[in-house]
């Protein structure tokens, strides 16, 4: 098999079936996609793909899961790429596991790009538990979340004092500064006042005021709201714990996150690996400080 074909496929995936046992004609459905395109680099469309797996249907172009086995909570599925005369280029297994809705509530935080931001894939799980609880600073329709378009997974680690730009990252905080008492960029309230509020980096930004005893960036200095100190160029760390205390979130259940398209959609084949590897390394660093909060929380990586 050929090295330098991949198959971005994870160890492990989490699907939410339907309602067991229904009969009859199905009034609960739910239907699950993998495409190929967005699993093999690079694709060729002359390349058979091959699915082995109980269950699901190999559609071409995709495997798609819609109906699901009564009592079945888990399943093998190896992907199988061969070249036009049969040869094996490549294969990769995983392990499918179907979860059952939840009748609780779950409280949701999606970090993500502009598919986070539009919110529809949000609303659909909203939809499908119906005690599903959004958190976010900023929200599309009913669905609050941290969802920036054009961004890519490392934005959120240094984009700080850039909001003419399309926004600042929430998750940066100033070493030193209790987050409660940090409240982002002087700009931000500015260009909130002015209107810019509804431009597309900034629509459905929590609206908050600079409070007493608060620090504010301005310049590249941290400014006292009360004092008027100033502290120059402080360093950011990305500080998952800071944002929750920050905007007064409880620790979430769930943490979906959903990253790629910008990374990847443009990318020459020859930068492919480099962007791979900062891909990765900056997904694993924000799983990580999330799971340094709470190792209950529920960190779903979204293909």
């Amino acid at each position: 098999m050929k090295d330098n074909i991949l198959i971005l496929l994870p160890d492990e995936i989490s699907i939410l079936r339907d309602l067991e046992n229904q009969g009859g004609i199905p009034l609960d459905h739910e239907q699950y996609n993998i495409y190929y395109k967005n699993l093999i680099y690079p694709y060729k469309e002359e390349w058979d793909i091959q699915i082995s797996c109980a269950y699901g249907a190999n559609m071409g172009d995709m495997w798609r899961i819609e109906r699901f086995p009564n009592g079945v909570e888990s399943f093998p599925l190896t992907v199988s790429v061969y070249e036009e005369y049969g040869h094996k280029l490549a294969e990769k297994s995983c392990t499918v596991r179907i979860l059952k809705k939840s009748g609780r509530d779950i409280s949701l935080l999606c970090i993500g790009d502009s598919m986070t931001q539009d919110g529809v894939y949000i609303e659909h799980a909203a939809n499908k538990l119906k005690g599903l609880r959004t958190i976010g600073i900023r929200r599309s329709g009913f669905i609050w979340h941290e969802g920036r378009g054009g961004w890519r997974c490392e934005d959120f680690f240094w984009r700080i004092g850039r909001e003419q730009e399309g926004g600042r990252s929430p998750f940066l905080f100033p070493e030193g500064i209790p987050a409660k008492q940090y409240y982002g960029s002087r700009w931000m309230k500015e260009a909130m006042d002015s209107g810019h509020e509804n431009e597309y980096g900034f629509v459905g930004l929590r609206r908050e005021e600079i409070g007493e005893n608060q620090y504010y960036l301005q310049n590249n200095e941290l400014v006292h709201s009360s004092s008027g100190e100033r502290i120059a160029a402080p360093k950011f760390v990305f500080d998952f714990a800071g944002y929750l205390e920050r905007y007064g979130f409880d620790v979430p259940d769930v943490v979906s996150v959903l990253f790629g398209a910008n990374e990847f959609q443009t990318c020459p084949y020859q930068d492919m690996p480099a962007a791979l590897d900062r891909y990765m390394q900056h997904m694993d660093a924000m799983i990580g400080e999330i799971k340094k909060v709470s190792s209950r929380t529920a960190v779903i990586v979204n293909l």
